[in-house]
């Protein structure tokens, strides 16, 4: 079979088939990354979305006059000082 073929044949078959699985692997590689961004684009987003809510909490706490540590106390006071026995 390779026999019957050229000499210009047999090169480009030579730099075909190496070409063609490299370019596969490139483009498997890419969409491996693609997905590992996309990844972390939504990290990102759920960070700026937490980060916004903790800091509208805190203009809340401000506005209101309130700490956390205030609110934490006055949740405390409101819970059992002993645990229910069976």
């Amino acid at each position: 079979m390779l026999a019957d073929l050229n000499i210009a044949r047999k090169l480009s078959l030579l730099l075909i088939l190496p070409m063609a699985t490299f370019l596969f692997l490139v483009a498997v590689e890419s969409i491996e990354r693609w997905k590992d961004i996309d990844e972390l684009k939504f990290v990102e987003r759920s960070l700026v979305v937490n980060f916004s809510a903790g800091e509208l909490i805190t203009r809340a706490y401000r506005k209101s006059g309130a700490t956390p540590l205030a609110i934490w106390a006055a949740r405390a006071k409101s819970l059992p000082l002993s645990f229910p026995t069976r």
